[in-house]
């Protein structure tokens, strides 16, 4: 998911960058909203694949300490 994010911001800079050098200013607004728009998608993805792996080491421990304290028995 995030490659996809990725290349869609690179797609729209070159957008961006193109608009600038026709001096289109309106189209350079719009790919710029868009490339804002496409980095807090970015970190939303990001941020959930962090929570993802925060939520799998959690319950990886916890399974460690049930099983520590089966052995302790």
């Amino acid at each position: 998911m995030k490659k996809k994010i990725v290349a869609a911001e690179v797609i729209l800079w070159v957008t961006a960058l193109v608009a600038i050098s026709n001096i289109n200013w309106g189209g350079f607004f719009w790919c710029f909203s868009l490339m804002i728009l496409g980095y807090l998608a970015f970190l939303a993805v990001d941020a959930e694949e962090k929570r993802k792996k925060t939520e799998a080491e959690k319950a990886e421990k916890k399974k460690d300490r049930v099983f520590q304290m089966w052995l302790r028995m």
